[in-house]
């Protein structure tokens, strides 16, 4: 649809074409001599009514006027059209009438709204995903070659994703002084060769890990970018890869120990009652040793109070005076805590079968202090008995004896003494933490 009507220089209709009136469904006696803004295609409001008069007003002192319009067509239904308001004038250059036109842009306007609810869409995505999100472009110098590139928009998690702040509108290096290479080059492939890439890497400079997806846009030179900071991510995978490995350790030393204890007690046991007493009670010690050390969520580290009342509780006689602890809260490394119990395994088995705790009046006083031996700090424990049987040296040295100066000496790197005094037996334990 396309309109024109004459006026003359107060605004009144000298003429129009007939597809106005037809859309208007009107007839010329209706409009002609009649002020324009209180014609039918603008009588449907006061406001547009004013708004026309005052442009009818500018048009005759000789400004054209052009702005997007409403006006009433048959049935009072409103079009869209691209409305102007231009003078013409004589040959002395002075103003004679004035030319209304209208262009209907109904479904450009709808197109319009169709492309502002899909850039509101799209913005809404922009801000609202839970990844970082920028547009950029690639910078270069005078012959043309790539140096940077700028951050023409940005999201509102590309600052949380990167700790970058401000950077919208400024360049990459500007903002990341020490940013490596990698980076421009790669994007120089996706903005000016048109390749997409999808990738993972890490930024030194950034001190983050990032998972990247880099895809061309128009004009040429511009690309945005989706991506993920993914440093905690990749931290924790290595982080599972190392408990992985020392649990795959772990394993493989509790393996070698209990085949060790197994072959040992099997060649020293008089019978099969005796194996099963002597090997299931050096298991439980080491059972009891990984209960404390996880017991509390997790964390592997043993208490050591806790873990000397799980190795000798069992053991101790009801008479809470004939066993005395005294020493500080101290947290022991997993490995430790397992040496140190296979230790205090055997020599509360040994006290029971042949020391203080194998007759009614025994007593054992077990200490631990912590000491300081070039700059490091080690853990002293000395095991005194006293009150139960003499305690001479033994003819052979048993397993037991054997297995407490493996771990201790060989394991934990530290040192192992005892002493067979007439009053008990003395043993002292020194291992670095």
């Amino acid at each position: 649809m396309a309109f024109a009507a004459r006026l003359d220089t107060d605004g009144r209709v000298l003429d129009v074409n007939q597809p106005a009136l037809e859309l208007g469904d009107t007839s010329g006696d209706d409009v002609l001599g009649k002020p324009f803004w209180e014609c039918f295609w603008w009588s449907y409001d006061p406001a547009i009514q004013s708004e026309l008069r005052e442009e009818i007003r500018q048009a005759a002192n000789g400004v054209t006027i052009r702005r997007d319009a409403e006006c009433r067509m048959t049935g009072d239904r409103l079009v869209a059209i691209d409305f102007q308001l231009a003078p013409r004038r004589d040959e002395s250059g002075r103003v004679v009438d004035l030319v209304a036109s209208g262009v209907d842009i109904t479904e450009r306007k709808a197109s319009e709204r169709r492309l502002a609810a899909s850039e509101a869409r799209l913005r809404s995505v922009f801000t609202s995903i839970d990844q970082g999100y920028c547009l950029c472009e690639i910078e270069t110098d005078e012959a043309g070659c790539p140096i940077d590139y700028r951050f023409v928009e940005v999201n509102p998690l590309f600052e949380e994703m990167t700790g970058l702040h401000d950077a919208q509108g400024r360049t990459a290096f500007d903002l990341v002084p020490g940013l490596e290479r990698h980076w421009l080059d790669d994007y120089v492939r996706v903005a000016l060769d048109g390749e997409t890439l999808r990738f993972e890497s890490e930024s030194e400079a950034m001190g983050r890990v990032f998972d990247v997806f880099a895809a061309p846009v128009e004009p040429r030179g511009h690309f945005v970018l989706v991506f993920k900071d993914i440093t905690k991510t990749k931290e924790d995978e290595k982080h599972r890869a190392l408990l992985a490995g020392e649990l795959n350790h772990r394993v493989k030393n509790s393996l070698a120990t209990i085949q060790a204890m197994a072959n040992h007690t099997l060649r020293t046991a008089s019978d099969l009652d005796s194996f099963g007493q002597v090997f299931s009670g050096r298991l439980q010690a080491m059972a009891s040793a990984h209960d404390v050390t996880f017991s509390k969520d997790g964390e592997g580290a043993a208490d050591l109070h806790s873990l000397i009342e799980a190795q000798l509780g069992p053991h101790a006689p009801s008479e809470p005076e004939r066993l005395r602890l005294d020493g500080p809260r101290i947290n022991l490394a997993s490995t430790l805590a397992h040496g140190l119990a296979l230790a205090l395994h055997e020599l509360v088995t040994n006290a029971s079968k042949y020391g203080a705790f194998s007759n009614e009046a025994g007593i054992l006083d077990l200490g631990w202090t912590l000491e300081r031996q070039d700059g490091d700090r080690v853990l002293v424990l000395t095991w005194r008995e006293s009150g139960g049987p003499p305690a001479p040296p033994p003819e052979r040295e048993g397993f037991g004896t054997q297995l407490i100066t493996a771990t201790v000496k060989h394991s934990l790197g530290g040192e192992f003494h005892r002493e067979f005094k007439r009053e008990g037996l003395l043993v002292t334990i020194r291992v670095p933490l």
